[in-house]
């Protein structure tokens, strides 16, 4: 159900997370601005509310990004390459109890009190965006909780909770709680 991991470089764990979040930004961007030549056409007008969802989409990857988390689904073959390494330390790896299965996982970068990665299964109902959305929900109210621990003004504070908590109130509306509004 969950893993931590002690990366090798941290740097370069926050280099990825850097790149990863500026390829989803630009993709949220393109995606919501990307031009149709048959954007008039009354067929076409569903097509614009998937280009937006995935834009959102990809704007909310690229936010947690940013934080050094992802909602990532890992495929037999990573988590089989993650049991092969922790046997091979032995730490896990050994028995199902002790092995990582696939499926979707919320991954966190922490650094205290040292640097270690965690992975959580995600469960719940629903398929991959509908869990992705609760993740992403659950990470907004983290945030929230973080922002109040930061060095900068109570002006900027304020700010950035209430960006936090208009993003939320649009995850949560119409009694989708949970956040999963797809």
């Amino acid at each position: 159900k969950k893993a931590i991991l002690a990366p090798y470089s941290e740097s370069d764990y926050i280099d990825a997370c850097v790149n990863d979040a500026l390829i989803l930004a630009s993709a949220a961007f393109e995606t919501a601005y990307s031009k149709d030549a048959q954007r008039t056409e009354q067929k076409s007008a569903a097509w614009q509310f998937v280009k937006i969802y995935y834009a959102a989409y990809y704007g909310a990857n690229a936010l947690m990004r940013l934080s050094g988390r992802c909602c990532s689904n890992l495929a037999a073959e990573e988590c089989a390459a993650i049991n092969e390494y922790a046997l091979l330390v032995s730490q896990g790896g050994d028995t199902p109890e002790r092995k990582i299965s696939p499926g979707l996982y919320e991954i966190q970068l922490e650094k205290i009190p040292s640097t270690k990665i965690f992975l959580r299964t995600i469960s719940g109902k629903g398929g991959v965006h509908i869990q992705f959305w609760i993740c992403f929900l659950n990470f907004l109210n983290q945030l929230k909780l973080e922002i109040k621990n930061q060095t900068c003004t109570s002006i900027e504070k304020i700010a950035a909770t209430e960006q936090i908590n208009n993003l939320i109130a649009i995850l949560t509306r119409e009694d989708h709680k949970n956040g999963a509004w797809l």
